[in-house]
C-alpha cells in the first residue's frame, strides 16, 4: 500500500510540474512579441497566434513590439529575446520552439518557418486540428500545455502537394504542412507555396514548342516514331528544338522569376500518350538511348542542356523538372542529371494494396528497382504518387494501410518532393473515404514517422463519430485487397472477394458505428457507406446477390447515389454519365425502369437459348434415327454444333463483355473465333445440299449478321447514346439478339 502511494504522490508531482496555463485566470499573463521589424510572415504568425491561442484563453493574446514586457511571452520570429540564429541555415520550413527564462520563443527559417512553428505549437500544445476544410481549426482543449523543452522541426520534404479537395485550404494546409502551389493558393505574407511558374505537367509540345504552332511548318521537331512524324512528343535531339525549349523557357523566367522564393520549377515533361509514348526514334535520340539503356537517356540529355543555360544565366533558385513516366520510367546508365534538374518518378503501374518494399509484390518490386537506381544518380527526386481509382473512384480503394509506408520509403530514397495525386473531381463521385485519406496523407507528408494510428483515430473520432467499428471496416477493406492487388484502373472484383461471412460483418459493423453519433457525423458515414454498398453491388454479395430479389436493393442504393449528389463513377467524360452496377445511364433515375426489366430481359435471353440448344439436341437424335452412321457426320453435323453453341452461349451471355476493356485482345479474338466456328459450321450444314461456294457465301452472311448482333448494341447503346454508362443493358440486347439468331439457326437446321 506504501508502494502504490508513493507511485501516486510520484506521478501527481510529475503532472504538476508540466506547465499549463487555464482559462481561467491566466489571459491577463500572456504577451506575443514581435520585432519592431518583424516581416509580413512573421506578424502573421503573431496574428494566427493571438487569434487561437487567445480562443482557449478566453481573449485574444495582445500584440507588442516592446521586449521589455512583463508577464509571460511568446517571443513570435526573430527578436532579440531569443538568439534564433541556429534556424539560419535550415530549409525553408524549419522550425524551433524554445523554453527560455520569459516564457517560449517560436521561430523558423525561410518565409514559411515561424509560421508552421505557430501552428506546430498549436497542434501539439493547444490540441488544434483541421481535420477537413469544412470542420476548420478546432479544439477540445481548456488550457494551453507549455513546452518544457526545445523543439526542433525541419521538413522531410522541400514540395508537398495533393489535389484532394480539403487540402486547397489555406489554414488546412498551414497546420498540416502543405505547400505545393498547384491546387492552393496562400499569399506570400503567410508563407506562399512552392510553385511550378510552368504548367505543372506533359509541357513538351503543349506549352514549350508547341505542336499548334510548329509542327504543320517543322515537323522534323518532333519525335519519329514507326517511321512517322508525332505531334505528341519531341525530337529531343534536334538542335532547334532544344533551341526553342531554351528560348521559351528564358523568357517564362523572365516574366515570373521571384528571386527571394526558395525554389521555383519549371516542367519539361513528356506529354501523356499512353504506355508506348511516341518516344523518338531517331538515329540521334535512339542511340542516346541505347547507349543507356532507356528511352530517358534521350530526356536527360534533352534536360540537362536547358538546365545548364538556366544556371549559366544565373537563376540559381530554379530548377527544371522531368519525368521518369512510363516509358521513361528507366534510370539510365550513362548520364546523370544536373544538380538543378527534378526526377518525377511515377508510381502510375505499382498495386496500391501492398507497400512499395514489397517483395512478394511483382509491380512493386520493379518500381522499388527503378526508385533506388534513380537515387544513386539524382539528388532530387521527387514523386508522383496515385491515390485513388480512376475507373472506380465511387468505391473504396483500399490503401490506407500502406500510405504512410510508401512516404517512409520516399523520404528514406532520397526523394525530395511528393504529389500525391487524388481524385480532383471528388465532388462529382464523394463516396468513400477521401476526408480521411486526403488528412492522412497531408499528417505523412508533414511527418513520416508519427504515429499513424493516432493520426487515424482522431480523425474517425471526430469525422465519423466512431474509431472502433469505422477502423475495423477500413481495415477490413485493406487486408481483403491484400490477398489480392489493387491498381488505379482495376475492376472491383479485382481487388476484392468478400465472402458472406465478412458481409455480415462489415454491415454489422456499419450498424454498430452508426449508434451515439450526431446527425452530422452519420450523414458522413451514410455517404462513406455507399462504397461499400458499391462493392457488394458489383460482388452480387448480401442484398445484392440475386438478381431478381435484389432489384428493389438496386434501386434503393441508386436514391442514395442520387441523393449523395453523384454525376460520375470515374475520371474522364463529361461527368452527366453515372451508373449503378454500370448499367444505369442517369436518365433512368427518376423511375427506376431500368433496374426493373433488366433482370426479365436477361431471363428472357436464357429462356431462348435454352430453347435453341433443346432443339439442338432433337436434331442430334433425328439425325441419327433417320439413319446416320457415319460417325464424321454425326461429329460434324451434330455433336460438333451442339458443343460450340454451348460454349460460345455461355461465353457470350455469361462473361464475354470482361474483354470490351480491349486490354485482353487475344481472349476477346479467342471467343470471336469460336463464334465463327459456330455459325460457319451450323450455317454450312443448314445448306449443305448446294455448292461448295453457296455453302460459303451463306455462312459468311450469317457470320456478318451474327457478329453485328455481337457488337452493334455495345457501340450503339453504351457507346454512342449513353457515353459508356449502358454496359449491361447493351449487353442484354446483345445477348437477346443472339439468343434469337440461335432459335432460328436451330429451327432451319431442326426443318432440314
Amino acid at each position: 500500500m506504501k508502494k502504490i502511494f508513493i507511485l501516486l504522490m510520484t506521478v501527481l508531482l510529475i503532472i504538476a510540474m508540466i506547465p499549463s496555463v487555464s482559462a481561467d485566470n491566466s489571459a491577463q499573463s500572456f504577451t506575443v512579441v514581435i520585432s519592431s521589424e518583424a516581416s509580413d510572415n512573421e506578424k502573421y504568425a503573431a496574428e494566427i497566434f493571438s487569434e487561437y491561442a487567445g480562443k482557449i484563453v478566453g481573449k485574444s493574446i495582445p500584440i507588442t513590439d516592446d521586449e521589455s514586457t512583463e508577464g509571460y511571452i511568446f517571443a513570435i520570429g526573430n527578436t532579440a529575446l531569443y538568439d534564433t540564429s541556429d534556424c539560419e541555415d535550415k530549409d525553408d520550413g524549419a522550425y524551433t520552439i524554445a523554453p527560455f527564462e520569459k516564457g517560449t520563443a517560436i521561430y523558423g527559417a525561410g518565409e514559411r518557418g515561424t509560421i508552421y512553428g505557430v501552428f506546430g505549437f498549436l497542434y501539439d500544445f493547444c490540441g488544434y486540428r483541421c481535420f477537413t476544410s469544412s470542420m476548420g481549426l478546432n479544439t477540445d482543449a481548456d488550457e494551453i500545455t507549455l513546452p518544457t523543452e526545445k523543439i526542433e522541426y525541419n521538413p522531410y520534404f522541400e514540395y508537398t502537394e495533393t489535389d484532394w479537395v480539403s487540402p486547397s485550404d489555406e489554414i488546412y494546409s498551414l497546420i498540416n504542412g502543405l505547400n505545393g502551389g498547384s491546387y492552393r493558393s496562400i499569399p506570400t505574407e503567410h508563407g506562399g507555396t512552392v510553385d511550378y511558374i510552368s504548367n505543372f505537367c506533359h509541357t513538351l509540345t503543349t506549352e514549350f514548342c508547341s505542336a499548334e504552332t510548329y509542327f504543320d511548318e517543322h515537323p522534323e521537331y518532333f519525335a519519329l516514331h514507326d517511321g512517322v512524324r508525332s505531334k505528341q512528343q519531341l525530337c529531343l535531339t534536334n538542335p532547334d528544338t532544344i533551341q526553342i525549349v531554351t528560348d521559351e523557357v528564358m523568357a517564362l523566367l523572365e516574366e515570373k522569376h521571384n528571386p527571394n522564393a526558395s525554389v521555383q520549377i519549371v516542367s519539361l515533361t513528356q506529354n501523356d500518350s499512353g504506355e508506348d509514348g511516341d518516344f523518338c526514334q531517331c538515329e540521334s535520340c535512339k542511340a542516346l538511348d541505347d547507349e543507356n539503356g532507356s528511352h530517358a537517356g534521350s530526356m536527360i540529355n534533352f534536360v540537362n542542356t536547358i538546365a545548364q543555360s538556366v544556371k549559366d544565366a544565373g537563376y540559381d533558385n530554379v530548377a527544371i523538372d522531368t519525368f521518369a513516366y512510363r516509358y521513361t520510367r528507366t534510370c539510365p546508365t550513362n548520364i546523370k542529371p544536373l544538380d538543378n534538374v527534378i526526377v518525377r518518378l511515377c508510381t502510375i503501374e505499382c498495386c496500391f494494396s501492398h507497400t512499395l518494399d514489397d517483395t512478394s509484390c511483382a509491380e512493386n518490386v520493379s518500381l522499388m528497382n527503378d526508385l533506388v537506381n534513380w537515387g544513386k544518380i539524382c539528388d532530387r527526386i521527387y514523386i508522383w504518387d496515385y491515390t485513388t481509382n480512376y475507373a472506380y473512384t465511387c468505391c473504396v480503394f483500399p490503401d490506407f494501410n500502406i500510405l504512410q509506408r510508401n512516404i517512409q520509403i520516399f523520404y528514406e530514397n532520397g526523394a525530395k518532393g511528393v504529389y500525391e495525386e487524388g481524385a480532383y473531381y471528388v465532388t462529382s463521385c464523394d463516396t468513400e473515404f477521401q476526408e480521411l485519406r486526403s488528412y492522412m496523407i497531408s499528417r505523412f507528408l508533414r511527418d513520416p514517422y508519427c504515429d499513424g494510428d493516432e493520426v487515424i483515430t482522431e480523425f474517425l473520432d471526430a469525422y465519423y463519430g466512431d474509431s472502433e467499428n469505422m477502423r475495423q471496416i477500413i481495415d477490413m477493406f485493406c487486408d481483403n485487397a491484400a490477398s489480392r492487388h489493387a491498381g488505379i484502373y482495376y475492376n472491383v472484383n479485382v481487388t476484392f472477394e468478400f465472402s458472406d461471412n465478412d458481409v455480415e460483418k462489415i454491415d454489422k459493423l456499419w450498424e454498430q458505428a452508426s449508434e451515439n453519433v450526431t446527425d452530422e457525423q452519420l450523414a458522413r458515414q451514410e455517404r462513406s457507406e455507399i462504397s461499400w454498398e458499391y462493392i457488394k453491388c458489383s460482388l452480387k454479395k448480401g442484398e445484392y446477390k440475386s438478381v431478381l430479389d435484389g432489384k428493389q436493393a438496386r434501386i434503393d442504393l441508386l436514391n442514395r447515389i442520387k441523393d449523395a449528389g453523384v454525376t460520375c463513377w470515374c475520371e474522364g467524360g463529361d461527368f452527366k454519365i453515372v451508373s449503378l452496377y454500370m448499367f444505369l445511364p442517369i436518365n433512368t433515375w427518376n423511375d427506376g425502369n431500368m433496374a426493373t426489366v433488366l433482370p426479365f430481359v436477361y431471363i428472357a435471353s436464357w429462356v431462348i437459348f435454352g430453347v435453341s440448344v433443346l432443339l439442338l439436341a432433337i436434331y442430334l437424335i433425328l439425325l441419327i434415327k433417320r439413319g446416320e452412321r457415319n460417325l464424321k457426320n454425326i461429329v460434324l453435323y451434330g455433336i460438333s454444333p451442339l458443343i460450340i453453341y454451348i460454349a460460345s452461349g455461355i461465353l457470350a451471355v455469361r462473361s464475354r463483355r470482361l474483354y470490351i476493356d480491349w486490354i485482353k485482345i487475344p481472349a476477346y479474338v479467342v471467343t470471336l473465333v469460336i463464334f465463327a466456328l459456330f455459325v460457319v459450321a451450323l450455317w454450312m450444314n443448314i445448306h449443305r445440299d448446294k455448292s461448295n461456294l453457296k455453302q460459303i457465301i451463306y455462312s459468311l452472311i450469317a457470320l456478318f449478321v451474327f457478329f453485328c448482333i455481337y457488337e452493334l448494341p455495345l457501340a450503339i447503346i453504351n457507346n454512342a447514346i449513353y457515353h459508356g454508362g449502358a454496359n449491361d443493358l447493351a449487353m442484354s440486347v446483345s445477348s437477346v439478339l443472339m439468343s434469337c439468331f440461335a432459335l432460328v439457326t436451330a429451327i432451319k437446321l431442326l426443318k432440314k
